[in-house]
């Protein structure tokens, strides 16, 4: 029997994921024997926060500002996680080749659509605990409200991550628009019920136009410009190696960091007390210390591997040390500036957040060099010593502080 066009992507999505994630679960039962539970109760907590920032999407009593920021919210982290993904889920390689076949457009949005929800795997969970929680306290017109108001932000968001995955950006920004129009009105009136099922039809309608077949499309060719081509050269090759070899294990490492951030994000919208703002920054420093520090190493010992002819150059390998520690590095330091300003923001005065926030981040920089320079000289214990220290110290000073 002939497989189905869903069936085709459906195989490749599931072999695509096992090979990139080729015994990751040795890795996290290695984790959790280490760790213990303390890691569990921190993701399930961080869900639960989740969670309850999407329950208060129906409620009457959330501000515009609170409900624009868990939009957001929600918006980047699934952007995130599809746009990790998107080898896997939207074969964008063979999408020309796909193009030329007597595949229907319902067909092509039905197989993106389910492979996309699929994607979303442990974002599910913060859904279904409120469905659960509106199960087990009975039914109540504002329960219902925030039911909607969630199925509807998830339709949103799915309509404007495809179509900016898929890289059509005049039905991309109608969507953004769809969404925006989403944010600022509500269930309360029958105006804003309007607008909000219009908004719905709107992307829904942008999405099935992004799918339209166009000529352009499959004789696009997408040129490097000059500016491009020179900062690879500065950089010994490695902007190329990110955005080819390295993808994978680059966008993998961004997607973690900003999920740490969004969950940080979530988690000070909904609690505003000092011990939520240290909390958060130090989870944040944490998971950035842990993703990152490794990752100069990475990416030197992989460009020099792989160009070996050119490894014995100075001025390359000079080039490539140097791009290789300070593309890391500048995404650390800018992750800890933005869970710092959230945490600051999001802290009233009198809880002298400033004077506090010092040490997590004196501590997680220097774990973080250390690590960088542990793993360049090439010390294999380090791989276990600093996530060990970096969750380790997330518990105690969370405590602490």
């Amino acid at each position: 029997m002939a497989l189905t066009y869903y069936q085709i992507r459906s195989l490749h999505f599931k072999g695509t994921l096992a090979t990139w994630f080729k015994d990751l679960n040795k890795a996290i039962f290695s984790v959790a024997s280490i760790v213990g539970s303390e890691l569990f109760v921190i993701v399930a907590f961080l869900l639960m926060a989740i969670a309850g920032a999407l329950s208060l999407l129906g409620s009457p009593t959330t501000s515009s500002a609170k409900r624009a920021f868990i939009i957001l919210a929600w918006q980047i982290g699934t952007y995130i996680v599809l746009r990790s993904l998107r080898e896997a889920a939207l074969m964008p390689r063979a999408r020309h080749f796909f193009d030329t076949l007597p595949v229907s457009r319902l067909d092509k949005l039905r197989a993106d659509s389910w492979i996309a929800i699929r994607c979303y795997s442990i974002l599910w969970l913060p859904v279904a605990w409120v469905i659960g929680s509106v199960a087990y306290r009975g039914v109540s017109s504002e329960r219902l409200l925030s039911l909607l108001s969630i199925a509807e932000l998830v339709a949103l968001s799915l309509c404007v991550n495809l179509l900016m995955l898929r890289q059509r950006r005049r039905e991309s920004g109608v969507a953004l628009l769809a969404l925006a129009v989403f944010t600022v009105s509500n269930f309360q009136s029958v105006l804003g019920t309007c607008a909000q099922f219009g908004a719905l039809a709107l992307a829904n309608a942008s999405l099935w136009k992004g799918y339209e077949y166009a000529q352009d499309d499959a004789d696009k060719i997408r040129a490097n410009s000059a500016f491009v081509e020179r900062l690879a050269i500065d950089s010994g090759l490695l902007i190329s190696f990110l955005s080819n070899e390295l993808r994978v294990t680059f966008l993998i490492r961004i997607a973690t960091v900003s999920g740490s951030l969004v969950a940080c994000a979530l988690l000070l919208g909904i609690r505003e007390s000092h011990g939520s703002a240290i909390g958060a920054l130090v989870f944040v420093a944490a998971v950035a210390t842990i993703a990152l520090y490794s990752l100069p190493a990475l990416c030197r010992a992989t460009v020099l591997s792989k160009l070996d002819f050119v490894a014995g150059h100075p001025t390359f390998r000079r080039r490539l040390s140097i791009a290789a520690f300070i593309i890391p590095t500048l995404i650390f330091v800018v992750t800890l500036f933005i869970a710092y300003c959230l945490a600051d923001v999001f802290t009233a005065p009198e809880f002298l957040f400033r004077q506090h926030a010092f040490l997590p981040l004196i501590f997680f920089s220097g774990t973080y060099l250390v690590g960088v320079v542990a793993t360049r000289i090439g010390i294999q214990s380090a791989t276990w010593i600093i996530p060990l220290a970096s969750l380790v110290a997330a518990i105690v000073l969370s405590g602490l502080i």
